[in-house]
């Protein structure tokens, strides 16, 4: 039976046992989750985000008897169909769930983040998980340090889901081929643990497109920043009013002047940050017999 097959059946029948061959020895594992817990992450041009909330929806989760996970799984070694909130500053491993599965060698794997897809229907399906971080995969909170000197709180929300255009069915993050060492799932409970690293997510993230050191112009914007500097300007370039927004704690942001908080919605940042988490390394996977 396909992987494709078993999710469907999972949207229909709601039940992991769908998915499980009862002819076959049936075997269980525990999923822990970690993270290595960085406080600050580092992006381009030296720009800094003292983290204050990092948390990543994950899940469902599949083990593959096949050397690589997505459409080439045609056996779902094992499965775990629910979702859990991980704390990445948290250091200490928290036990997500119970997999299930059937004896067997498994060579892959493959998750999502709290989003899943299915065949039975065009729009992803959010998990606990994803419903308790208002609807995203992940969400980013901290103080940025700017490439300028200024400082802002900012925020970062996302939601990562296979889309209906790519692979409709088969899980978002999957293991390239030969990724992992092979192991064997066994009738008796086991540890199948991931440790996440979110330290790369925005090594290469340009932040720089929040800050601007411009002037009034003729038939310029009403409004624009020099540096911390807010600036209102009239029609014929001239400056109408000044505001130091460091005076008030605040930072200069480019089409927005000044204010204590920014939210990044879209552009190159969110781009890094989606090839790093879904594309990028992949947790450090550590399985261990009981």
């Amino acid at each position: 039976m396909s992987i494709r097959l078993k999710m469907a059946l999972i949207a229909m029948l709601g039940t992991a046992s769908a998915c499980i061959d009862n002819v076959q020895n049936q075997a269980r594992a525990s999923i822990v989750v970690s993270s290595t817990a960085p406080t600050v992450l580092q992006a381009a041009n030296g720009v800094s985000l003292t983290l204050t909330n990092a948390q990543l929806a994950f899940g469902p989760l599949y083990l593959c008897a096949s050397n690589s996970a997505g459409e080439d799984c045609e056996t779902a070694r094992g499965q775990w169909l629910g979702s859990v909130v991980i704390d990445l500053l948290n250091s200490a491993p928290q036990e997500a769930g119970k997999l299930e599965g059937i004896e067997g060698e498994v060579r892959s794997y493959m998750f999502d983040l709290g989003a899943a897809s299915l065949l039975t229907q065009q729009d992803p399906v959010l998990l606990d998980a994803a419903q308790a971080l208002g609807g995203n995969s992940l969400r980013l909170a901290g103080r940025a340090q700017l490439a300028d000197g200024q400082q802002v709180d900012l925020t970062i929300d996302m939601l990562w889901a296979q889309g209906d255009q790519v692979e409709q069915g088969v899980s978002l993050i999957r293991t390239p081929n030969d990724a992992i060492e092979p192991f064997v799932l066994r009738g008796e409970e086991g540890t199948f643990a991931l440790d996440f690293d979110p330290t790369p997510w925005l090594d290469i993230a340009n932040f720089d497109t929040l800050i601007d050191d411009a002037s009034c112009a003729l038939d310029g914007p009403e409004q624009v920043c020099a540096g911390s500097r807010e600036l209102r300007c009239a029609a014929d370039g001239t400056v109408m009013s000044e505001t130091d927004c460091a005076l008030s704690g605040q930072a200069c942001i480019r089409d927005m002047g000044c204010t204590d908080r920014v939210s990044i919605d879209e552009g190159q940042v969110l781009r890094v940050l989606t090839q790093r988490v879904v594309a990028g390394v992949r947790p450090t996977l550590r399985w261990q017999e009981r």
